[in-house]
């Protein structure tokens, strides 16, 4: 997390995205988080939250040049759907 994210262990983020000049990370979404009205981070420190609309958090992904996964874990099959 350190060397890619440039984040301390326990402020792991899908904001850390902007950190990954490399394209190492691929999002993972679980699939019941899409029904939320909204869905809260670390803004990159673990001393504070930001709350988004699924919907932004997609755009933001895709802002990064990346598509996320949406995968139903806790499902005993987990197929993924990328979107």
């Amino acid at each position: 997390m350190r060397g890619v994210l440039r984040i301390e262990p326990g402020a792991l983020t899908p904001l850390a995205l902007l950190n990954d000049e490399d394209g190492l990370v691929t999002v993972v979404v679980e699939a019941s988080l899409m029904d939320a009205e909204q869905v809260n981070f670390h803004p990159l420190i673990n001393t504070e939250s930001i709350g988004l609309q699924p919907a932004d958090l997609f755009n933001f992904i895709a802002s990064c040049g990346r598509e996320a996964v949406i995968s139903d874990l806790g499902s005993a099959a987990g197929d993924a759907v990328v979107q």
